[in-house]
């Protein structure tokens, strides 16, 4: 069995469409400062509007981060609804 190694991460302060994770191994996840919790919704697919299927929806407490994964979408991956002053959804990828 291979182990899969992500090479490769991006931070989005606002809800985004991760460019390039067409069928990449992708691990999802959210960071929170001290000050406040958090929330995202990872969907499948390469608009944050589209109908996509959800893949996971991440709520963190303060000063937290959550990953999930790995996983992999003919389609890419999506943040949207993210919440909280401060937090950020956090990507990471296998290129």
């Amino acid at each position: 069995m291979a182990i899969i190694v992500p090479n490769t991460a991006s931070i989005f302060g606002a809800a985004a469409c991760v460019v390039g994770s067409e069928n990449k191994w992708v691990w999802l996840g959210l960071t929170t400062p001290i000050s406040s919790s958090g929330c995202v919704s990872w969907s499948m697919g390469p608009s944050t509007t589209s109908a996509c299927s959800r893949i996971v929806a991440i709520a963190a407490s303060a000063a937290d981060m959550k990953m999930y994964g790995p996983f992999n979408s003919p389609c890419g991956v999506s943040a949207a609804s993210l919440g909280g002053t401060g937090a950020c959804a956090v990507v990471w990828m296998k290129q």
